[in-house]
């Protein structure tokens, strides 16, 4: 060929790869973007963000001959899993047929293991169940632990196939517990169940009778540990989410939590220094492991008993095991502190076991499904949320605090910080500023302000204005279509005893609290059947007031106790709010991080999580909840007011799809100096007011263009370069990074996002 012709070749070439590319730009949208200020100190390698997207692929081979070989035998089948079980261990393997991977409940290549492990510690991985118990016949009081594969147990099982799995009958006759594990499967789905009735507790021995209590089951402890080397990770529900990688660096530490934090009707809350940092709570009940890019997961939920469970998620190395693995365990029964009448004190073990079946469910997940946003989904099923029917522009949420108290030289002395003329004034000057929608939370509105009984006064605080000064907020609100709700807490009390309906701690003493004040105010947990009619019975004067929406804070506390002799356990107590949640369908309701078994009755949830708690073992922060929830609830940051980086929470907000909040007074923040509200360091909106309308016009240019949208996938494309994808082709791309990158979606500078519509999804 002439140079002449492979000029005209080459050019022929450059023109038509030029005109792809251009067409392939031009096929999207860019329809925002946004540049914030210098983020400082950020480190885009950090587990405060998600790591690049690992698309290794796992070996995946047919083991079901293999199988037979290893002693398992079939227990059921159906048009998506087989089930198997192996009798000498109890453990057991589950073939998912739409990507044909095996599940194991124990680790499969132990034997391959380097250095390999000590008889016992195989056959304690190998064992489909582990129980704890109590020696209830030493004088202090200790507690052991059994497997099903101990020779110490003096086991005798009874296997029972059924349509759709196996029942399995057990006795550890050394320590006298029986009970029955149900495993079966249903579509995708494995479900494994201890019914409460099946628990027996016997006394051993007849010369010398012995009785110990069950403590705790664990179940398939170590179901789906086969991932040393491979490309996957355990989810864990800390904070906003949470990923463990599977990698090779030693932990000497492990995430070990209560379902929904500590009992405190059992257990007595630790003192902490108020400058540390609270712990999340885990709100979920679920975790997933993933193995593979978009080849094999599974989501576990704890379907009945999560009021007396705790997760465990053991990293590489940790207790010198070289392997991940995440799983439940049943606390069955709590030990609480007893103080006598005369000072000293005992430590008793609750009578029975938590009156609960202990039951578990396993969803698995194949192709684009298998990853943390599919968890999410399933999970989302399980809840059987309400979608939410909002678009444009996103609400800016502000608090306003309205009267306070302090001590004064004749009782309270009231001060007034947010009248209703004040918080229509702080509007209108926002809406001149392009602040285009509002959620208004109203704390301190009622007679006596908030510290008064839990705020259930239905009675408005005349010292924030008139009944017309009211009506005209309201209608305002109302006409520009806005919304407001008034911050109650109806499971607090500050009086205790007669007329109060308080409950009692299991160890009879009262069950008081501290409540978040700066003039140390305490209260006591009412009894929760008792909520709703705190509310219904002011009814008609809410109605008359046009109030149909309330903040009721303290609604995640999940606790044990005692009302009126009788013991009411926490898996009780959270089915007796739920109830209660219900007679108030007529009201909208919000409160801060809630507790998954609240998400079906909220409109609004405050104070959402934006980062995992960050342990050292902890690889990526994820926004789970937020591809859990968008589209079923509004989600709101916490108080901007107490954030340090302003412009790393607009960014964090945009891919977390979160909305701005701001706690603010018309008056200056000096004057709450005395009262409750002390601790609140900066609340004056004449001080906020550029950073509240900078905030929401940055996060607005984004979010209002996927509000009630569902998150349909959520990647790092490269490190401090995140990709949200939303239904209807709506693409958000952020740049946390200090350089300019130049992907897919063209160039993005520095700490900017972009949004593109018309992603062909």
């Amino acid at each position: 060929m002439t140079k002449s012709k492979i000029f005209i070749c080459s050019l022929i070439i450059m023109i038509v790869g030029l005109f792809a590319a251009n067409t392939y730009a031009n096929s999207y949208e860019r329809v925002g973007s946004g540049i914030s200020n210098t983020i400082n100190n950020i480190d885009p390698t950090s587990n405060f963000f998600t790591k690049k997207t690992d698309t290794t692929l796992i070996d995946i081979t047919d083991q079901r001959e293999d199988l037979v070989g290893k002693g398992y035998e079939q227990m059921a089948e159906n048009s998506d899993l087989i089930l198997y079980c192996k009798r000498s261990t109890m453990g057991i393997a589950v073939y998912h047929k739409a990507n044909g991977y095996t599940w194991y409940s124990n680790y499969n290549q132990i034997d391959n293991l380097n250095p390999p492990l000590t008889s016992a510690v195989t056959s304690r991985i190998e064992s489909g169940v582990t129980i704890e118990y109590y020696d209830a016949n030493l004088s202090s009081i200790t507690s052991a632990e059994l497997t099903y594969t101990s020779s110490k147990a003096n086991l005798e099982s009874v296997y029972t196939k059924l349509t759709n799995g196996f029942k399995v009958d057990l006795d550890f006759k050394a320590v006298g517990i029986k009970f029955s594990v149900v495993v079966t499967i249903q579509g995708d789905q494995l479900l494994v169940n201890v019914p409460y009735q099946s628990i027996e507790e016997a006394t051993v021995g007849k010369l010398q009778p012995k009785d110990y209590q069950l403590k705790s089951i664990t179940l398939f402890p170590y179901f789906g540990s086969q991932n040393y080397n491979i490309n996957g990770y355990a989810f864990i529900p800390d904070g906003s989410g949470a990923l463990i990688r599977y990698n090779s660096e030693v932990s000497s530490t492990a995430f070990i939590k209560k379902i929904y934090g500590p009992d405190f009707g059992l257990q007595t809350a630790t003192t902490r220094n108020q400058h540390l940092k609270t712990n999340n709570i885990v709100g979920l009940p679920i975790y997933g492991i993933n193995h593979g890019y978009n080849q094999a997961a599974f989501l576990a939920e704890i379907v009945s008993g999560s009021g007396a469970s705790e997760i465990h998620s053991y990293p590489y190395m940790y207790n010198n095991l070289p392997l991940n693995t995440t799983f439940f365990r049943f606390i069955t029964r709590d030990m609480f502190i007893l103080t006598l009448s005369n000072g000293s004190t005992m430590n008793l073990i609750t009578d029975t076991p938590y009156p609960s079946d202990y039951s578990l469910k396993y969803t698995f997940l194949a192709a684009n499904d298998a990853n943390y946003v599919g968890m999410a989904n399933s999970y989302r099923e399980s809840l059987g949320l309400t979608r939410l029917n909002e678009s444009n522009d996103i609400p800016l949420r502000m608090e306003l605090l309205g009267v306070d108290y302090k001590p004064g030289l004749f009782g309270k002395k009231f001060i007034t910080m947010t009248s209703f003329t004040d918080a229509l004034q702080i509007i209108q000057e926002l809406e001149a500023e392009a602040v285009k929608n509002f959620q208004i939370t109203y704390t301190g509105f009622n007679q006596g302000g908030y510290f008064n009984n839990g705020a259930v006064n239905a009675k408005v605080s005349n010292k924030l204005g008139s009944k017309s000064d009211l009506t005209t907020f309201q209608n305002y609100l109302e006409e520009h279509g806005y919304n407001i709700d008034y911050r109650i807490n109806p499971m607090i009390s500050d009086q205790y005893g007669f007329m109060n309906d308080t409950v009692k701690k299991i160890n009879l003493s009262a069950f008081e609290i501290s409540l978040k004040s700066s003039l140390n105010q305490r209260g006591y947990y009412r009894n929760v059947n008792k909520l709703s009619n705190l509310i219904i019975k002011n009814s008609s004067i809410y109605q008359k007031l046009n109030i149909d929406s309330f903040y009721m804070d303290r609604l995640s506390d999940a606790f044990s106790y005692r009302y009126q002799n009788q013991v009411i356990y926490r898996e009780e107590m959270i089915d007796g709010l739920q109830a209660q949640l219900e007679l108030l369908n007529q009201y909208r309701i919000s409160t801060s991080t809630p507790n998954s078994y609240l998400y079906r009755f909220l409109t609004n949830y405050y104070d959402m999580y934006y980062e995992s708690s960050k342990f050292i073992y902890v690889t990526d922060s994820i926004p789970f909840i937020s591809i859990l929830l968008s589209g079923y609830a509004n989600l709101f940051m916490t108080n901007i007011n107490y954030l340090s980086d302003y412009d790393l929470a607009n960014l964090r907000m945009i891919e977390y799809n979160l909305y701005p909040s701001f706690i603010i007074t018309k008056n200056e923040t000096y004057k709450l100096r005395y009262t409750n509200f002390e601790y609140v360091n900066s609340t004056e909106f004449r001080l906020w007011k550029d950073l509240m309308v900078d905030s929401y016009q940055f996060v607005n240019q984004a979010l209002k263009h996927v509000r009630g949208l569902r998150i349909i996938s959520h990647q790092y494309l490269e490190e401090g370069i995140s990709e949200i994808i939303y239904e209807q082709g709506i693409v958000i791309v952020i740049n946390y990074s200090d350089k300019k990158i130049n992907c897919q979606y063209g160039e993005i500078e520095p700490h900017q996002y972009v949004v593109i519509k018309g992603y062909e999804i």
